[in-house]
């Protein structure tokens, strides 16, 4: 049984490896949607989309490290 579930797991990663791609080109492509929607969609120019993204990194930044520290105190010994 042990075997059958390796060798799940190994076909799984290889498969992976090769067809998805690398996290930097999935964020290179949300933010390029993005960048596209907000100017066709929400008819603002692609200096204000831009600014607004740069303005939105650094909030879900905070969220993120406000959840690292919750994680710290919540499991201290990972």
């Amino acid at each position: 049984m042990l075997d059958i579930i390796r060798d799940l797991g190994a076909g799984l990663s290889r498969f992976t490896e090769r067809w998805v791609p690398d996290s930097w080109v999935i964020c290179m492509f949300l933010t390029s949607a993005a960048l596209i929607l907000a100017v066709f969609g929400a008819d603002v120019g692609v200096e204000e989309a831009v600014l607004a993204w740069g303005d939105g990194v650094w909030i879900l930044l905070s969220l993120a490290m406000r959840f690292t520290i919750t994680m710290g105190l919540i499991s201290p010994h990972l």
